[in-house]
């Protein structure tokens, strides 16, 4: 048995003179997300609240989970596409904003497993126990790079640097999106972070996972985590959401939500 503990933040970081992140944790509907408004992109802030207004409404509109977790991850897939055309509607995306864009991290907790969707290159992880898990994959050029084995480029810079902020996929109102989706089976100790590049970037994963496991509560995972990419130089906007799912036996007095879910047996990862 366990209960969802759950916390995010935003932090402009050190160098950048706006916030285009936006993370925000839904406990009543047992979401979490993270969207990273692309720098390069005229009004990336606006591209990244209206993705998250309309993920979020569109969840709540079709109740949150489903009867099950397969009909959960596919409400989930529904409200990033509803995102996608909030982005196309947008009364600014027009001349001047037609580059507005977004990445976009979700992940629904239901009936013992997590739905994970995710387009661009904000990322979840998982720990359990000593293992930290990144449980996404990045959308990006450098990505792409990384899976055929290139490390440098003919001039002998570093590939995955060169092109560290060039995405293969995004919301940006254009296109049909292709969400990955990923269900994994939820056990009792079990942390979910869901982070922008301004902390994977920034912080090393050990560090991170760190935090994780010392941690008190998911407020101070997130309070702890932007402290970390300051450390690590806090050169981008940071945001971060954590869910705790914490074993009944260790139930703080004034838990996030009082929801009690019970472990589910069977499940690959």
């Amino acid at each position: 048995m366990y209960h969802l503990d759950f916390a995010a933040r935003i932090d402009r970081g050190l160098v950048r003179e706006m916030n285009q992140d936006v993370a925000r944790v839904y406990p009543d509907l047992g979401l979490a997300l993270v969207a990273d408004g692309m720098g390069g992109h005229a009004h990336g802030n606006l591209a990244s609240q209206t993705a998250a207004d309309g993920l979020e409404q569109s969840f709540e509109e079709l109740s949150g989970a489903g009867a099950d977790i397969d009909e959960t991850a596919q409400r989930l897939l529904t409200s990033f596409a509803v995102a996608n055309r909030r982005i196309s509607e947008h009364p600014k995306a027009g001349e001047g904003y037609a580059t507005m864009g977004t990445t976009l991290v979700a992940a629904a907790i239901a009936h013992g497993r997590a739905a994970i969707g995710n387009i661009g290159d904000s990322r979840c992880y998982r720990l359990r126990g000593e293992a930290f898990d990144l449980l996404t994959d990045d959308h990006s050029y450098a990505a792409e790079l990384k899976k055929r084995g290139v490390t440098a480029l003919a001039d002998g810079s570093d590939a995955a640097d060169e092109h560290k902020n060039v995405l293969t996929r995004c919301l940006d109102g254009k296109r049909d999106v292709a969400v990955d989706m990923r269900i994994v089976r939820c056990e009792p100790g079990d942390v979910f972070l869901l982070c922008s590049d301004g902390l994977w970037g920034s912080a090393h994963e050990l560090v991170i996972a760190d935090i994780l496991k010392m941690a008190r509560d998911a407020d101070e995972a997130c309070k702890r985590l932007v402290g970390a990419a300051w450390a690590g130089g806090g050169l981008d906007n940071i945001g971060v959401a954590v869910i705790r799912l914490v074993p009944r036996q260790l139930r703080p007095d004034k838990p996030t939500t009082s929801d009690e879910l019970p472990e589910q047996p069977t499940g690959d990862d």
